[in-house]
Parts: structure tokens; C-alpha cells; sequence
């Protein structure tokens, strides 16, 4: 659920972290190699990794491929429905492969030296990068005491039924481009998931603007909230939609996802 906020939109902490170390990394290669001996190292990295987020996108539809549909669906990765394990395992193994290779053809000090250098800089950025969020970022724990208003005109709240085993709470918008691709998601979700409530809270928007959108898409939903000031927004410390999250009997914040999430990547935060 880490995310960092950009111009409306939630972008995910531990890609943007990693994304940005081989930034850092490829800068301090490219100054060895102008000091330097010339090595190819951050090319063979980049290519396993992305090897490895092939075979753990297989091997999270192969775990949940009931609630894909159809074969855009399974190629939408934008609900990051990735098998860490395997990610993880495969990248693994190619590094291996490729440090055995390197072993057997240069058996020279400065390849494992700069190779030792460019991880440790890539692992220091993005723990500390982590950290730093963390630091400035406090997360809450326990859903917040607010009072919203239904579609129905009715004065709701989180507390005020008793609570299934898991409350899914989506925050989103009509203007939101992915608020918009996850409905059908969140409209399904609603029927295979009976031991979770699933509550919509609009961010921003009036009882009119938020009637008119459902009713022209056609989606039904039990429990549509508004929140015309965004409270949940400034509660979670996250102005940017969509944000799905998972609370506990107990009110206790469990879980979330920020983006497009879908009914495989809900199911997995619900297990």
C-alpha cells in the first residue's frame, strides 16, 4: 500500500525505489567505465529481472486463474499481480547463472569488485529510500470514527454495522481514468467475495455527479459513500485514487493496494 503521491495519480514505493537505484546504479558504472576498466554489467541485470517478472506474472495467474477472463486481462499488469516468491527465486537463479558465467570467462577482481560496488549503492538507495518514508510517512492502524452520507441519504459509518470478516474500502473518483478501469473488477469482487463488505467512498464529488456516473455506466453497488471533502484522503495521508483498503473485524488496517487492483490481487490481499 506504500505509495507516493504525483499529480492525482499513486504510484507504487517499492517499483519507483527500484526503478530509480538502477538509475543510480547505471550512472556509477558509467563513471567507472570512464575511469576504468569498461564492464557490462547493469544490461545482463535488467534483463534477468524482467525474466523474472515474466515468470512471477505466469505464476500469480497460474495461482488465481479463475478471475482472469480473458487474455487482456492476464496481460494488464497494471494491477501488479506478481508471485514475489517466484520474482524473487528466478532473479535469483539468473544472477547466479550469469556470476558462474563471469567466473568461468573473466577471473578478474574488478568485475566482482564493481559488481559488489553497484549492489551495495542499489541496496543502500533503496533502503534508505524505505526508511525515509517511513520516517515521514505514519500510517494509520484503526479505520477513523467519521460520519459520511449514503446515496441513499442515509448517515453511515464503519462501526455503525457489524462488520463481516473483511471491509474492502475503495476511495475514488468519476474524473479517475483508473477508478474507471476498476469497477467491473470491484463490481465482480462484490459477488465472489461474501466474507468481505466492500464500501465505495467518492473522493470530492457531489451526490449528483457521483449518481449520474453509476447510473450511466450501469454498476450496482450495496454500499456507496460520499465524501465530498476527501476526509479519508487526508486520514490516510494520500490525496491519490485509487486506493483499496482492507480492515479486519476489529477495525484494525490490515492491508491495501494503491492503483487498479482486480479481483486475483483483492483475493490476495484477502487470504
Amino acid at each position: 500500500m506504500n505509495s507516493v503521491s504525483a499529480l492525482g495519480l499513486s504510484l507504487p514505493l517499492w517499483p519507483l525505489l527500484i526503478f530509480s537505484a538502477l538509475i543510480v546504479m547505471s550512472l556509477i558504472n558509467a563513471v567507472c567505465n570512464r575511469l576504468g576498466q569498461p564492464l557490462r554489467i547493469i544490461d545482463p541485470m535488467i534483463n534477468r529481472g524482467i525474466i523474472a517478472l515474466i515468470c512471477a506474472r505466469v505464476a500469480f495467474v497460474g495461482l488465481h486463474w479463475s478471475g482472469y477472463n480473458d487474455l487482456m486481462a492476464i496481460l494488464d499488469i497494471r494491477d501488479r499481480g506478481f508471485h514475489v516468491p517466484t520474482l524473487c527465486i528466478v532473479f535469483a537463479l539468473g544472477l547466479c547463472q550469469w556470476l558462474y558465467g563471469k567466473v568461468r570467462k573473466e577471473s578478474g577482481a574488478a568485475f566482482f569488485k564493481r559488481t559488489l560496488i553497484l549492489f551495495g549503492a542499489g541496496v543502500i538507495w533503496c533502503v534508505g529510500g524505505w526508511w525515509s518514508y517511513q520516517a515521514i510517512h505514519s500510517a494509520p492502524t484503526q479505520w477513523p470514527d467519521y460520519a459520511f452520507e449514503s446515496l441513499a441519504g442515509e448517515i453511515v459509518s464503519f462501526a455503525q454495522e457489524e462488520p463481516t470478516k473483511f471491509t474492502v474500502v475503495n476511495l475514488w473518483a468519476s474524473w479517475c481514468s483508473s477508478c474507471r478501469a476498476e469497477m467491473p473488477a470491484l463490481e465482480q469482487a462484490q459477488a465472489v467475495f461474501p466474507q468481505a463488505r466492500l464500501i465505495l467512498i467518492n473522493q470530492g464529488e457531489n451526490r449528483s455527479t457521483v449518481e449520474g456516473y453509476l447510473k450511466q455506466s450501469g454498476y450496482q453497488f450495496d454500499n456507496v459513500w460520499l465524501d465530498p471533502t476527501s476526509k479519508m484522503g487526508q486520514w490516510l495521508g494520500s490525496q491519490a485514487v485509487p486506493i483499496t483498503l482492507v480492515f479486519n473485524k476489529k477495525g484494525e488496517l490490515v492491508t491495501g493496494h494503491s492503483g487498479i487492483i482486480s479481483v486475483p490481487v483483492l483475493g490476495a490481499l484477502l487470504e
